[in-house]
């Protein structure tokens, strides 16, 4: 139709019929291109709360998967620190029994292969320098008393030998000096008479 207008020499016309044509295109085309943009702004939303949702799991999988990670090296910590430190109070406990003289308590973890082994056995080690030393000090003790009764024993002997001899010769000095047998002797508890063998 515009071609025909056009070869009529009808020009104004031509042009408002393809005017028209051309709105009519126009507000065809602009409704298929709003229907896209409106079709390509749904899919962008779906996809946008798609990946939302899988961000929102992701992140609720990765808080859980760190909260439980981070409980179960806090599990592990604590057995670990307490396989160190239980073995290590009780040879404390043993230290300090033997500090107080208890020598007949055992010591236990001397045969692990990790350093509270080798502290343990040092700790036998002191108990057994401990044992050695109270029998060393006992011994010394007992040569000590045997020492003391054997001067005892000595000077007994020798008091005994002296008074002995003394008494003898007192007795000679008296029949020798006195000349009998019968003496008197003044002590401040009164007179005390013996004969003179």
């Amino acid at each position: 139709e515009v071609l025909a207008l056009f070869g009529t020499g009808d020009y104004f016309g031509a042009r408002e019929a393809m005017a028209e044509d051309a709105q009519g295109k126009y507000q065809a085309a602009t409704r298929a291109i709003r229907a896209l943009i409106d079709l390509e702004i749904r899919l962008a939303k779906q996809e946008f709360d798609t990946a939302m949702a899988a961000y929102d799991s992701a992140t609720t999988v990765s808080v859980s998967v760190i909260v439980l990670g981070v409980l179960a090296l806090a599990v592990i910590a604590f057995f670990i620190t307490r396989s160190i430190t239980e073995p290590v109070r009780r040879v404390i406990g043993v230290m300090e029994r033997l500090a107080g003289g208890d020598t007949a308590i055992a010591v236990a973890g001397i045969d692990r292969t990790d350093e509270i082994g080798d502290i343990a056995r040092s700790v036998l080690t002191f108990k057994d320098h401990a044992v050695e030393m109270e029998r060393m000090r006992r011994s010394q003790l007992e040569a000590e008393r045997r020492a003391s009764e054997d001067r005892r024993v000595a000077l007994r002997d020798v008091i005994f030998r002296e008074t002995t001899t003394l008494g003898v010769r007192f007795r000679e000095v008296v029949r020798e000096k006195l000349g009998r047998e019968l003496v008197t002797v003044e002590t401040p508890l009164g007179s005390v008479r013996f004969k003179v063998a």
